[in-house]
């Protein structure tokens, strides 16, 4: 395990001890299992993408979507003509990222979030990773998500098995009305001239908090370039667990202690394919802010732009102290795409 894996760890244990307050036996989040020094066996489920599909349609939080292999798409309302259809004037995206568990403060922020989305009509919600260690908790987090009844695409992260991912994805994707879409399934997700672009999981073996945890491989990175090459989409927006990998004070993938801890793949991805936009999480220490490619630069909030990466930060209530010298006790995000440009404004729950 490396010596920054290490340090992650016992801050996150540490963290825990104070976190029950108001927590109920259902919510209080429950031990992590220890990460492993050895490097543990790659599941081939983690990502589960089957381009062969045959094509569906979905009902999620009121929208009609079709699936088509790996691509989930939008459908325009029926009683509109297609060629009058707009979607892409002010797409909203919700943004949600490392919930961890359901004390009675973050399940306060969680709800807080989730009705600021439903205020200013999210068109989807998009959760990069890390919502809970057990099935029960994840199970009960993705219950509460889907009560505002609003399209939610759901990634894994590196703190659960894969195995209880896809249990309960697979128990509470089956419920109505339907709102959780499993992204660990999908390489895009259409709406209008906009599309999401997901990558589930890790691509380090050290920071897994299981040892068949979500690690991604060659066969999944590949997967998404082939979809960001193809893809005809105007404006294309990859979901991540966790950044690319950047270089600058700013960046959105830097700790604590100034280690750059994105994925160097997935950087060579987004530039072979000139990708500017990222929504992220796995760094809380890099929170509620947005960086341009290499870090370099602070995107500021309520400012339309041509690029951004941003890491919406944790929704835990758990006090955490930024890069940026503030202490954060849970933040969230709405992203707003039009056409080529996008804004985003932080939301950030009261201490």
């Amino acid at each position: 395990m490396s010596a920054h894996s290490l340090s992650h760890a016992l801050i996150a244990t540490i963290c825990s001890a104070f976190i029950c307050e108001g927590c109920t036996k259902l919510d209080a989040p429950q031990p992590e299992a220890a990460t492993h020094d050895v490097q543990p066996k790659k599941d081939p489920n983690c990502i589960q993408v089957n381009a062969e599909a045959p094509q569906k349609e979905y009902v999620y939080g009121g929208a009609t979507f079709t699936q088509k292999g790996a691509i989930l798409s939008r459908q325009p309302p029926k009683d509109i003509p297609v060629d009058q259809v707009v979607y892409d004037t002010n797409l909203r995206i919700g943004h949600l990222s490392d919930i961890h568990h359901l004390g009675s403060a973050t399940q306060k922020n969680l709800r807080g979030f989730l009705a600021a989305f439903q205020e200013k009509k999210v068109d989807v919600i998009v959760v990069t990773g890390d919502l809970a260690s057990t099935k029960d908790v994840f199970e009960s987090t993705l219950k509460l998500i889907a009560e505002f009844n609003i399209p939610s695409v759901i990634l894994p992260g590196h703190l659960m098995c894969i195995s209880d991912y896809h249990d309960v994805m697979e128990k509470v994707t089956g419920r109505k009305p339907a709102t959780i879409i499993d992204g660990a399934r999908l390489s895009e997700v259409r709406l209008g001239q906009t599309s999401l672009f997901p990558l589930p999981g890790h691509y380090d073996a050290d920071y897994l908090h299981c040892a068949k945890g979500c690690l991604q491989n060659s066969t999944d990175l590949e997967r998404l370039s082939t979809a960001l090459g193809t893809s005809n989409a105007q404006t294309k927006v990859v979901i991540a667990a966790m950044p690319h990998q950047q270089s600058g004070q700013h960046a959105v993938d830097q700790t604590f202690d100034g280690v750059h801890i994105g994925n160097p793949k997935l950087t060579s991805i987004l530039k072979q394919h000139q990708i500017r936009f990222g929504l992220y999480g796995g760094v809380e220490d890099a929170g509620a802010q947005a960086s341009d490619f290499d870090g370099r630069l602070t995107i500021p909030e309520n400012t339309y732009a041509r690029h951004f990466f941003l890491n919406a930060g944790s929704a835990d209530a758990t006090p955490w102290q930024q890069n940026n010298g503030t202490k954060s006790v849970g933040s969230a995000a709405i992203v707003t795409i039009r056409g080529e440009e996008a804004v985003f404004e932080v939301l950030r729950a009261a201490p």
